[in-house]
């Protein structure tokens, strides 16, 4: 139970640190990416992270883009990082939102589900300042 708390406590410590806020739409939205590195990197334990991504946290209030997936292994260059077995990529309209998504009852059940079978969690959290899509 402790190192769920610690967790919990990193992310929410790690969501207020942008220096921008609420009420500033023009810095852009919040990109959350989390790379998580399993404990046992089976096919089915990465599967089962991934499927558990989407049914615990795809829904939340306040996500706009969300995507989740296993590292692309053939594309092994010396530039990527290889240190991850899942990446989950969301994206909010601002820090409100972010923040509501940490406490959010469905990610404190992901949380507490799967964290027993993680190595390690690296969180990047990135102000987006413009994009492109086709």
């Amino acid at each position: 139970m402790i190192p769920i708390l610690l967790l919990l406590s990193f992310c929410l410590v790690c969501g207020v640190a942008p220096a921008w806020g609420p009420g500033y739409p023009d810095r852009g939205w919040l990109s959350h990416n989390v790379y998580f590195e399993l404990n046992d990197p089976t096919d089915e334990a990465i599967q089962n992270l991934i499927d558990g991504c989407w049914k615990h946290l795809s829904q939340i209030d306040g996500v706009l883009f969300f995507a989740v997936g296993r590292r692309a292994e053939e594309n092994d260059r010396p530039v990527n990082d290889g240190g991850y077995h899942v990446a989950l990529h969301v994206n909010f309209a601002d820090l409100d939102a972010h923040d509501f998504y940490q406490i959010d009852s469905q990610h404190l059940t992901f949380v507490e589900t799967f964290a027993r079978g993680w190595k390690s969690v690296r969180v990047f959290d990135t102000v987006v300042e413009g994009q492109k899509s086709e």
